[in-house]
Order: C-alpha cells, then structure tokens, then sequence
C-alpha cells in the first residue's frame, strides 16, 4: 500500500500554543476539503484519504493529511503525487490571480489551456483543470478555512507540502483573496407585490437603499427611474414609516457551500406617508 502525505503547517510564534478546538476543526476540515477536490478533480473519488494531525512543536503547528492507495504501483503514486502537487501550487496561484473576485472572462486556448482576466484587467494562461477545481469545486472557501489563523494573526504564513516538498505558500497579504471565487448558480428567483418601510434613501451614486419589511431589515436597489425623478425633483418627500408598495424583485443564489439572497425594486407603485412622522434625510438632497 502506497502513500503521500501532504502537509499543512503554520508558522508564526503566536501559533506555537495551538488553536481553540473550534479553529482547529475549521481548519483541519478545510484543508481535507481541499485536498479531497484537488485529487478527485484529476483522479476521480477512488483515492482513500486519512486525516492525522503529525505534531506540534515550538513556532509553528503542522497538519497532515495521509492518502493510502493500496492498488496503485509505485511508479502511478509518484505520478499522482506530481500532479496534484502542480494543481495545488496552481489553484492558489489563480485564487491569487483573481485577487478574492470570479473572473472577468475565462476564454479557451490550445492544448487544454484556459486564458483567465481578472477584474483588473490582468491576464494569466492555466490548465483547464485548475480553472475547473477553483471555479466549480469550491476550494477557494475550503482554504479560506485553513487560513483564518493568519487573518487572526495568529500565524504569519501557511505553507503546504507534498511528500515534505513544499508546493504552495499563503502569506498574510494573499489571506484576502483566498476565498470562493466559484461560479454562482440561481435557484430561485421570483417578483411579487409588498409593501415595505424606507429607512434609508440614497439618490446619488449606486449605494442600495435600506428597508425593513416588518420581519427583517435588508437593502436593495431601487430602479424606477420615474419615482426616483420625483423624488429628486422634491415632487415626493419621506419621513420617518413612510411606506411603499414595489415591485420587489428577489432571487437566491448558491456560491460553493454558502446561500445568497439578493432583491430589487423593479418599480414603486404607491406612496403612502405617515401622518405626523419627522422628515427624513435622504441621501443626494
């Protein structure tokens, strides 16, 4: 039975003492996480993976992840530890090349190769596997789990290795765009008629306005360009439980593991001012 071992160790005096329980779960799942994607996105989910924390010792703390495969020959192991070393050094470069956003565009090139622009306008060429494990596997928000102790300050860096063969370094200036980057999917989206209280209006620029609809507070941008006309133009003033009746339009989306709610006013049907309020500011007047 063969094996590879990767590793996850920090560095960082304030690391020495170790992590809370819950930090370290958070941690130690996030880095099997990610792992696990990386070697099923090339090898499929026939590879068994073990998880076994290897030491701790002064100014750094060092995880390790045991992969066991007892039907490969050794020579299939090495090849397997090559490419996922590659595809790991080449996940977090792109997630640093993508600077914590999807992508602007990704766009195909010879040879199984993907052109990526990020939202900057820089350019980088990568694997298709790599595009594929990073925007569609998630593994943005399972490194974001591994490396919250540095974000904490806890630890100064975190470096993984294969075999003890350091392959990919996260310092504390990369921790920002180590999160999911992953494509977003719709699950539901839909438009109905509600009244809602405006708390907050904003006339300039593109800031969401704030409303509550009784059971909780939320923002959203309003884009009836008549209403917004009139009130800009002092036909139509709000005080403080002033109320309107839109169209509120609300779709729910999935990024990797985490849900996502987002709504628009499509357009305002109806006024109605509260008798006796205080007028309230709005932004852009």
């Amino acid at each position: 039975m063969e094996e590879t071992i990767f590793s996850l160790r920090y560095e960082g005096e304030g690391i020495s003492e170790g992590l809370e329980p819950s930090a370290f779960a958070d941690a130690t799942r996030g880095f099997a996480e990610f792992i696990t994607s990386v070697t099923e996105a090339i090898h499929g989910d026939q590879i068994a993976t073990t998880l076994k924390v290897h030491r701790l010792s002064q100014g750094s703390l060092v995880l390790e992840i045991l992969q066991r495969v007892g039907s490969l020959t050794v020579s299939d192991m090495l090849a397997i530890g090559a490419s996922v070393s590659n595809e790991i050094k080449l996940a977090v470069e792109l997630l640093k090349h993508l600077r914590g956003q999807p992508p602007k565009a990704v766009t195909p090139e010879a040879a199984g190769s993907m052109v990526v622009t990020n939202n900057y306008g820089d350019i980088a060429v990568f694997n298709n596997s790599t595009v594929n494990v990073v925007l569609n596997n998630d593994v943005g928000g399972s490194i974001a789990r591994f490396v919250r102790p540095i974000a904490s300050g806890q630890a100064k860096s975190v470096a993984v290795a294969v075999d003890k063969r350091p392959v990919a370094t996260v310092e504390k200036e990369d921790v920002p765009f180590m999160v999911s980057v992953s494509n977003e999917k719709i699950l539901l989206e839909n438009e109905t008629e509600t009244w809602l209280t405006v708390t907050k209006a904003v006339l300039e620029g593109s800031a969401n306005w704030s409303f509550t609809d009784g059971r909780r507070p939320f923002t959203a941008p309003v884009n009836d360009t008549e209403f917004l006309k009139s009130v800009q133009e002092g036909r139509l003033r709000f005080g403080n439980g002033d109320r309107l009746l839109v169209r509120l339009k609300s779709t729910q989306s999935q990024r990797g593991e985490k849900l996502r709610a987002q709504y628009e006013i499509t357009s305002v049907l109806r006024h109605e001012a509260r008798r006796g309020g205080e007028q309230m500011k709005i932004a852009g007047i």
